[in-house]
């Protein structure tokens, strides 16, 4: 994993090709590679006891939920800090938030903000092939039947 470089090509309309120069990569896990899953277990094995008193972390291959049980925004700034430490960055195009509560709880309006970016708010999600909504279970029932 050691002494790897890289470099783009890029083609425009004409066939031209535009190739630049080779670089060295510093930190990485090859995409698609066997031991990719595993190696980002290992780099993010850390994070469950980063949080551990203010959430709790899903991991599963590299996917990675985060359980919160209250509205503390603070949190996001913490996981930040532990990003910044392991030269990531959260994926704003990916994550997305969705307020658990029992049917019969008021709906609470919940905005996330950091860094001037919004979290968007979403009714349901799937996670590891499970259809999530708000513990109604509509959506996981419904979605085998609609194809």
């Amino acid at each position: 994993m050691t002494n790897r470089y890289q470099r783009t090509l890029l083609y425009n309309e004409n066939g031209n090709i535009t190739i630049s120069t080779w670089a060295k990569i510093e930190h990485c896990v090859p995409e698609g590679s066997v031991l990719g899953p595993l190696l980002f277990l290992v780099f993010i094995n850390d994070l469950p006891k980063f949080i551990n008193d203010k959430s709790v972390p899903i991991l599963f291959a590299d996917d990675t939920g985060i359980l919160l049980s209250h509205s503390n925004p603070a949190v996001f700034k913490i996981l930040n800090d532990w990003f910044k430490q392991k030269l990531l960055s959260l994926n704003f195009t990916k994550t997305q938030f969705t307020n658990f509560r029992t049917k019969n709880s008021n709906q609470m309006e919940i905005n996330i903000n950091y860094n001037n970016k919004f979290i968007p708010t979403i009714t349901y999600t799937k996670f590891l092939g499970l259809t999530v909504d708000c513990l109604v279970w509509i959506n996981h029932i419904d979605s085998p039947t609609k194809n």
